[in-house]
């Protein structure tokens, strides 16, 4: 099951930018590391595989310059930010397989933390405490909720059921968790679940492919998009109301969106001319602007606010 999922919602979806199209190179300050970004604010991190390796960029949406955030020997793959300590977490491959590492923003010291449970994906860290939560592999394609406290190494399973559960983002008080649920490779739908598996909820119940949900700074609203008739768009959903608002209305794919520290943002990764770029968009939806020019891929966007 996981592997159809993965399949549709990456290959079919995310591959389309191996047919893209030749373009002018994206105009980026010199070579920098990010201990040389003067000005603090909230920056964007974000994937590329511009040196066909696969290294981690930051964006300042200021200055609006790009310069290398993390550059290594093999691909490192999407970020999640972790809150509860001030780090960057990412995956990468080792000599003893794919372990997780965490970048503290203050120092850049770069620390090996664990071998990664969740494989290819990279774990939510909580906002609250070391624990993360990630979708693990119970059975031979049956997958559930997973949460592991990093100090004690003791794991809860929240949700296990004949639907299988991915992309999970913990809300920022801690105590609730987003997540996919799916049936097949055609439905699959945002929930919520308490930290302490009650509560189970689902949120959209709309029969189409539900994805990739990330949390209003405030935890009101859900973000994530649906892809329906050959292309996906970002909606939010007020959760107490259940109220829909579709953010964007291309004739192409746009997936993974973050919204900023403060709300009033939302960065989001989008094909134009076949090729897969990174776009900024106020909460509304107004606004949109394209920030990465790369014939490469870039995207799998994230915010770390400023401090």
């Amino acid at each position: 099951m996981k592997v159809q999922y993965i399949t549709l919602l990456t290959c079919c979806i995310l591959m389309i930018s191996a047919c893209s199209k030749t373009m002018n190179p994206e105009i980026v300050s010199q070579t920098e590391t990010s201990s040389q970004i003067q000005q603090c604010s909230d920056k964007i991190i974000f994937y590329s595989n511009r040196t066909n390796n696969g290294d981690l960029y930051a964006f300042d949406p200021v200055s609006f310059e790009t310069v290398a955030f993390l550059v290594a020997d093999s691909a490192i793959g999407a970020p999640v930010f972790n809150s509860f300590n001030n780090t960057l977490i990412f995956a990468q491959k080792s000599t003893t397989g794919r372990g997780l590492y965490s970048k503290n923003i203050d120092t850049d010291q770069i620390t090996f933390l664990i071998s990664n449970p969740a494989g290819d994906e990279v774990p939510d860290w909580s906002p609250i405490e070391h624990s993360i939560v990630y979708s693990s592999e119970i059975s031979q394609q049956n997958y559930s909720l997973t949460v592991k406290n990093i100090d004690t190494g003791r794991e809860q399973v929240l949700y296990k059921n004949a639907k299988q559960s991915f992309d999970p983002v913990w809300s920022p008080d801690g105590t609730q968790i987003a997540f996919v649920v799916t049936d097949s490779v055609f439905n699959a739908d945002i929930a919520i679940i308490n930290s302490d598996g009650s509560g189970f909820r689902n949120l959209t119940n709309n029969l189409k492919l539900n994805g990739h949900p990330d949390w209003s700074p405030d935890g009101s609203e859900v973000l994530f998009y649906i892809y329906q008739d050959g292309d996906a768009d970002l909606f939010t959903l007020e959760i107490e109301s259940e109220s829909l608002t579709q953010l964007t209305f291309d004739s192409s794919n746009q997936l993974i969106g973050r919204f900023s520290p403060d709300g009033k943002k939302i960065v989001y990764g989008g094909v134009v001319d076949n090729d897969w770029e990174v776009f900024l968009m106020n909460s509304d939806g107004n606004g949109k602007e394209q920030i990465t020019f790369n014939p490469g891929f870039d995207g799998d966007p994230i915010w770390i606010p400023c401090n």
